[in-house]
């Protein structure tokens, strides 16, 4: 089964690297890590919201509670 919409098969690994922003700036981006492996559907994060001035072509920023 494919997990919509990152054509991600069930079962496979996620690696993302990160960073966080806050008034004070941006922090460094980490290593990539393996933390999460999708097994089921996931609940949704509650107030998600995005960052417009943060996302780009090949970045998404993001900010939940």
């Amino acid at each position: 089964m494919i997990n919509s919409p990152f054509s991600i098969q069930w079962g496979s690994d996620i690696y993302a690297k990160v960073s966080a922003i806050n008034l004070y700036g941006s922090s460094t981006e980490s290593d990539a890590g393996n933390g999460a492996i999708i097994l089921t559907n996931p609940d949704a994060p509650l107030s998600l919201q995005n960052l417009p001035d943060v996302t780009t072509g090949t970045t998404i920023g993001l900010t939940w509670i």
